[in-house]
Parts: C-alpha cells; structure tokens; sequence
C-alpha cells in the first residue's frame, strides 16, 4: 500500500534585521539586544533562520545606503528569506522613499513582516499596507522631530561654549576636556609647520612615517588633518559646524571664545590657519596663499576683521570682510588685492631701507626657543640610553619618542624660520631689487617683520578708483 504524500508545511526560512542609529564606540551591545529578542521570536515560531543582517551605527533617516538592509531586500526578491524578524518597525526603516521599496519587495515575494514589539505586518492587504505607512509615516515624523531638537541642543550648547560629547578628539582625553600632553604637542608642531607653509599632505607623511595615528587607529589623510587644525576646539574655543538645513562644514562659525576645555593653540594661530583653510567658497573661488596680506594682516576699520580673499568675477583678487558661516565681519569692506599689495610693499620697502628691519631683529630674542628645543634634544638623548639599558620597553621608548620628535621638529622649524624673517643672512640684500622675484610667503614674512596690521577703511561712494587715503599702516615700531 503507497503512502500518502505529506501536505506538512514547509519550514518558513528566517531572516533577522537589526540597527543601531549610534554606536560611536563600536561596542555593538543594542544591536546584540536586538538580536537576542529576534532569536527568540523566530524561536517561539518555529522557523528555520536564514541570516541575521545588521547595520550597526547606522541611521535610517539620513538617507545613507545601509549595507544589511540591501542585502536583506536581495535575499527577499531571491526568496532566500521568507519572513523578515526586527526588533521593531522603526529599526527597518524611517524613510517613505525605502517603506515602499520594501512593501514592494515583500508584497512580490509574499515575504512575511514580523517584530518583536509591534507584532505582526500583513503587507499583501491592503489594510496591512495602510497601517505600515501610518506607522511609517509617524517614524519618519520622530526622526524629524528629533533631529530638530538635537540641532536646538547643540546650538545651545555652542553658544554656551560647552562640549556636545561624542569620541575622543586627537588631543584631548576620553572626556574631552583634559589635554593629553605628547598629542598636543604634536599638534602645536603641526600648526606652527602649517602656518609657516608646510602642505596638510607632508604633514600627514611625517606623522604617518612616525607611527602616529589618528584616535580611531587609522592613518592620517589630508582631510583629517584639515578638519583637526581648522578645529576652534584647539584653540579653547566653541564653533557650530551644523547648518540649520543639517549639513555640515569642516570650518564653522565661533559661537565661544571660552569654551569648557583649555586651548591647545592660540586663538591668533588658530584663526590664522583657518583663514588659510577657508570654506567651500573659497577652496573654489581663490587660494588665499596668493594673497600678501590676508590671515589676519589686512583688516576692515569698521569691525576690526581679517578680510578675507575673494576674487571678483572677473577673476581680479579681492579681499573682503567676510560674513556668514565661518566669519564674524560686517560685509561693509571690499577692496582690489593688487593694488593694496603694491602701496604697503613701497611702504615695506623704504621702511627696510630706513633701518626698521634692523631695529626689529635687535628687538627679537628667541633664546627661550632655543633654550627649549636644546632640553628636547637631551630628552632624545636620554630616552635612547634608557632604552639601550633596557630601563624602558620598545614600546613605551617609541611613544616617548613620538611625542618629543614632533616638539623638536616643530621647535626647530621656529628657529629656522626666526633665522630666516629676522636675519640679513635670508634676505636679499639690496632688498629692493630682489623683491618682485621672493616668493609670497617670503614677502609676506618682511611685512610682518615690519607690519602689526593694515587698516582698510570704506570706499567712497562713486568713486572707480584706487583710494590710497584707504589705506592705514601700523608699524611694529
């Protein structure tokens, strides 16, 4: 006698989806909760499971591609999985864009909708549909709803000058707020080596070839040392990066000057290399190292900014006092470049023919430099002796080493640049002759030798031409 086939099911195949908008630290606890409630879903019902898909640190409402979301809606159309496992609705998706896309998905493949909160989502009805919109549509409004007040928070915070928390900043400790010693003064050195014209590119070669990383581990890149040194936290001081539509930039505007951490850097250093570093605008627009007198130099008489480099449309440099994301001036100034240049270099000119170059460098004394660059060099000495005596282990000789290379290049570096802007021995002599044909950071470094500050005060209106009456010299003696 045959035997009757078997009209039992088949076993439903499985698939779990987890997400955890924010894991800074990589420690993956939510979405290992999530996992363990959805295992024990899929448990209780009996079903076979396929894969467990995860995106870890990773928001839904943004917009971002997510990786196991992708991979899950491939295995639905490919019917590896057969019913969808999440902790809750919210966790698959806060976007209507990507709800529709995966009804699509689920509707095709007859996938099944199950989470562990909110229970279960027939998606082939149309009642079922409805309601996995509304619920949709409401957590799309509690991502929005909570971005706005985020963006609220951290505006608050900023104007506060207090920290608006996340990882570890490259000097500073895990709390933020207490300096650590050999990355400051690595980054001390990386500022003084950028403001006297060293490119991000050879300062992250250096650092790479030293063995210093960033704080995730990584090797440093040339946009992560921008996005470091145009930071306002190193120089003790708050900025807000965020637009109110929620984008973001690398150099945001000073809401601080006394923020709840010390300084690193200068303020004076630190607006300076920012100014080099500019905005979007700018990197487009003009390089400002083409410019003899901006970062810091030229400024507005009205509110005493730095102008700012801004070509016109006929491509013609001019400097201006900048305002809007990133600048604090009044937008009342805007001057030609060219001709501003060529009146303060004559002044420059007569003033080294008249001695005040001389009389600088008799005023200077960088003996506390050379005093301190000369106690790095005996440190050097001394942590190899300890290391050949085995005193210290490699590893603790190679983080000492570390941070006391990059204070002796960066102090080194001073000296070099102290000898050469305040000694006869790196500047042409005559001057005059050999002017036109020094480089603008050359030229530049005479002006300061010589130069506190050059006022530039309103045009006059209707007027199409130079004013040299403009124009206002500080001289440093």
């Amino acid at each position: 006698m045959s035997q009757a086939p078997s009209t039992a099911p088949a076993t439903i195949t499985a698939g779990i989806y987890v997400r955890i908008s924010s894991d800074p630290d990589l420690t993956r606890l939510g979405v290992q909760r999530q996992e363990a409630d959805c295992r024990e879903y899929v448990d209780r019902k009996g079903w076979a499971l396929a894969r467990v898909y995860e995106d870890n640190d990773l928001s839904a409402y943004g917009g971002r591609v997510r990786p196991g979301y992708r991979r899950l809606l491939a295995d639905i159309h490919a019917g590896v999985v057969q019913a969808v496992v999440a902790w809750h609705p919210d966790r698959l998706h806060r976007h209507p864009r990507e709800l529709e896309e995966f009804i699509d998905a689920c509707e095709s493949a007859g996938a099944l909708v199950e989470t562990v909160r909110a229970g279960s989502t027939d998606l082939g009805t149309p009642s079922g549909r409805a309601v996995a919109r509304t619920l949709g549509a409401w957590a799309r409004y509690e991502s929005e709803h909570k971005a706005e007040r985020q963006r609220r928070k951290h505006h608050e915070l900023a104007l506060a000058g207090k920290d608006a928390g996340g990882g570890r900043p490259f000097g500073y400790e895990s709390d933020r707020l207490t300096v650590r010693a050999g990355e400051a003064a690595l980054l001390r050195g990386a500022a003084a080596r950028f403001l006297a014209g060293d490119s991000l590119r050879s300062l992250c070669r250096d650092w790479n070839a030293q063995g210093v990383a960033t704080v995730t581990g990584a090797a440093w890149s040339a946009q992560v040392m921008r996005r470091m040194l145009g930071s306002a936290r190193i120089s003790g001081r708050r900025e807000l990066r965020t637009h109110p539509n929620g984008s973001r930039k690398d150099i945001g505007r000073i809401t601080s000057d006394h923020a709840a951490w010390p300084a690193i850097i200068s303020a004076k250093d630190s607006d300076r290399i920012r100014e080099l570093l500019g905005d979007g605008r700018r990197r487009v627009n003009g390089n400002p190292r083409q410019y003899l007198l901006t970062g810091g130099m030229a400024r507005c008489s009205l509110c005493g900014k730095p102008l700012a480099a801004r070509p016109r449309g006929d491509k013609r440099r001019s400097m201006v006092c900048a305002s809007g994301p990133g600048f604090h001036g009044c937008g009342k100034i805007r001057v030609l470049a060219e001709p501003v240049e060529q009146l303060v270099a004559e002044a420059v000119l007569q003033a080294v023919d008249g001695g005040a170059l001389i009389a600088v460098m008799n005023q200077h004394d960088d003996r506390a430099v050379v005093d301190e660059l000369l106690g790095v060099n005996a440190k050097l000495a001394s942590l190899a002796r300890e290391w050949a005596e085995d005193q210290i282990t490699r590893g603790e000789w190679t983080a000492a080493r570390g941070a006391l290379e990059g204070r002796r290049v960066a102090l080194q570096r001073r000296v070099d640049a102290q000898r050469r802007t305040l000694s006869l021995d790196g500047i042409p002599d005559p001057l005059r002759p050999a002017w036109d044909g020094l480089q603008v950071p050359q030229r530049r470094a005479i002006i300061e030798a010589v130069v506190d500050r050059v006022i530039v005060k309103p045009a006059v209106r209707g007027w199409n031409f130079f004013d040299a009456g403009r124009i206002e010299i500080t001289w440093r003696i």
